[in-house]
């Protein structure tokens, strides 16, 4: 395990964007180009203000329960985007713009990630995550048994992470899987033995490791570092 810097609780910055150019709702994702600023917290680099540099039209149908078509994207190490939306399929762009390819799954295309330049879906209803080939080819990577698998994505590491709930919605977890989907760590109760998700929905991973989760029903972000330990929960502004 690699040793990890000392860390801070994070500052959190708004500023505004253009709300003509969030268009994800009607079926466009538009790549920003970044101008930067210094955050004197961390000393790190951060977007401030995005303009538009290109403009990708998924076509993506519209849900009639969300209102949405497009869910959820993975980027390759090319630039390229893979995108899931209102469909069952998976569509791939390069970063003109241009349709690449398309790849038939049996849900909507909600939760994907890149995990050894493929990309991972989870494959809805069948507790089951697949990856696609470079042949086009869909190949089932792992199971999740009993639990119900939600967001998913692919740490810096061969690992990946996965949001998993009961049936009954009663636990929710997350888990981290080897590249040969083995059960490597398993994040459920925190510190004071108290479960720090009650539905832990998306997923990602920050460039110093720490694990950060969306919580569907807190309506909260909650960060723990690699040990599974609590690191902040956010709860937003009351401008958010």
């Amino acid at each position: 395990m690699k040793e990890l810097a000392q860390y801070t609780i994070p500052t959190f910055h708004h500023c505004k964007i253009d709300e003509n150019h969030l268009k994800t709702h009607f079926g466009y994702i538009e790549k920003m180009q970044e101008n930067e600023i210094i955050i004197p917290v961390t000393g790190r680099r951060k977007v401030e203000v995005p303009s538009v540099s290109s403009v990708i039209d998924n076509k993506f149908p519209a849900s009639k329960y969300f209102n949405e078509r497009l869910y959820c994207m993975a980027v390759t190490d090319d630039k390229n985007v893979w995108m899931g939306g209102e469909s069952r399929e998976l569509k791939s762009f390069d970063p003109q713009g241009h349709f690449l390819r398309t790849a038939t799954i049996t849900y909507s295309g909600m939760y994907i990630c890149m995990h050894n330049k493929h990309v991972v879906f989870n494959a809805l209803p069948n507790k089951t995550f697949k990856k696609i080939t470079d042949d086009n080819t869909v190949v089932t990577m792992f199971t999740t048994g009993d639990w119900t698998p939600f967001g998913i994505t692919g740490p810096a590491s061969d690992d990946l992470l996965v949001c998993l709930l009961t049936e009954d919605q009663s636990q929710s977890k997350v888990v981290r899987y080897s590249s040969t989907s083995t059960v490597l760590q398993e994040i459920q109760y925190d510190s004071q033995c108290q479960p720090p998700y009650q539905l832990a929905w998306y997923i990602a991973e920050t460039a110093n490791q720490d694990i950060i989760v969306t919580e569907y029903k807190k309506d909260v972000v909650v960060a723990v570092d690699i040990l599974g330990i609590l690191r902040y929960i956010y709860s937003g502004t009351e401008n958010d």
